[in-house]
């Protein structure tokens, strides 16, 4: 048995022996992908949970828009979150985020640094980047395409 030393760094985890590693990787892998599908369902379905409690506490409606034909959600937050949910392909959301009429972002009175950005701009798209509701790739590819790049770098 080893001795230990008070100053020593000491593993902030367990370490267990692997038997199979490619079968560990896999079973993380599916962990990671219930977990994604759980946020995306959550994100889903957390404007019809707002817009109950809204109609039950009688505070008045919710205001959200309806999707247009053209696009799978009014907002390129939806979108992405009706990609996460498997509803659309992804050829499908580089599609529409490519496509999207973007309103601009919020600008500053130039005293105050905070902004709030209204719905439909590009910011939901960084958002949901960073959520891990869309990969890098989808977020470079929709990029580059909105800006006539070619992608390479």
């Amino acid at each position: 048995m080893r001795k230990i030393k008070l100053n020593d760094p000491q593993p902030s985890y367990i370490e267990r022996p692997v038997d199979d590693p490619k079968r560990a990787m896999d079973g993380a892998r599916k962990q990671i992908r219930a977990e994604r599908k759980r946020r995306a369902h959550f994100l889903i379905t957390s404007p019809v949970r707002l817009r109950a409690s809204a109609q039950e506490s009688g505070g008045g409606s919710v205001s959200t828009q309806e999707p247009t034909d053209d696009f799978s959600g009014s907002t390129p937050l939806e979108i992405c979150q009706s990609y996460a949910a498997g509803r659309i392909s992804r050829a499908r959301l580089v599609d529409e985020l490519t496509r999207f009429p973007y309103v601009p972002g919020g600008m500053t009175d130039g005293y105050d640094s905070l902004i709030v950005d209204p719905p439909g701009t590009w910011s939901e798209v960084s958002d949901a980047m960073r959520r891990g509701i869309i990969d890098d790739e989808v977020y470079e590819e929709v990029f580059n395409r909105r800006h006539g790049l070619s992608g390479e770098s």
